[in-house]
């Protein structure tokens, strides 16, 4: 186990910055395994509105990468993120998105784990 010695060279410093963020390192969890739910159907039509919303809970916060066939996902106009990356809409579906499984990975300090789920669009 490696030890850290945290200084500081004023009382401020320490009690507004350091220890709140000391204290969170020392209560960090691994992410929870992440679900995914779908707003729109799956199966779905082409050219419909799909929303994929992934949730899962850690400290720190994860962090949400999408990826489409465990590769990045590409920049499609519309594949569009929200602020957090949490929720992919696709707007509007397309036959290439037929078959694609999207995974959702969910990262922090503590670990990493994802959540896959395959389209059907008609």
């Amino acid at each position: 186990m490696t030890t850290y010695l945290l200084s500081s060279n004023n009382e401020t410093s320490r009690n507004n910055e350091i220890l709140p963020r000391f204290n969170e390192l020392l209560a960090a969890t691994p992410p929870s395994e992440p679900t995914i739910a779908v707003t729109g159907g799956n199966p779905s039509n082409v050219g419909s509105l799909v929303r994929l919303k992934c949730t899962s809970n850690g400290t720190p916060t994860p962090i949400y990468t999408w990826l489409r066939d465990n590769l990045p996902l590409p920049a499609l106009i519309r594949y569009q993120l929200n602020s957090d990356n949490s929720r992919l809409t696709i707007d509007p579906t397309d036959k290439d998105d037929n078959g694609k499984t999207f995974t959702c990975q969910v990262t922090n300090g503590k670990g990493s784990k994802d959540e896959d789920i395959t389209l059907s669009i008609q």
